[in-house]
């Protein structure tokens, strides 16, 4: 990975940079081109979460995300227990 950064928002929230990293083998298959945004706020693991993304060749230029750093499992989480029927 060419670079990483990530920090902190407020007591709930992180974001994470990654810059040019293969994330997947040639051996597997080719993704020639791949731009990916997305919002996901649907109870679960992480979220909401959003995501922004450009891959090329197996090999990702940019990768943004901001999401929720708790499970839902955990008592500190804001949606702690939200997910079960």
């Amino acid at each position: 990975m060419l670079a990483s950064f990530h920090s902190k928002i407020g007591k709930n929230y992180s974001w994470e940079l990654s810059l040019f990293y293969k994330y997947r083998d040639f051996s597997d298959g080719v993704d020639l081109f791949e731009f990916k945004m997305a919002f996901d706020k649907y109870i679960g693991d992480h979220n909401p979460q959003f995501d922004f993304c450009l891959r090329l060749f197996n090999f990702t230029i940019f990768e943004f995300n901001i999401h929720n750093i708790w499970h839902t499992d955990n008592p500190n989480s804001p949606y702690y227990g939200m997910d079960h029927d």
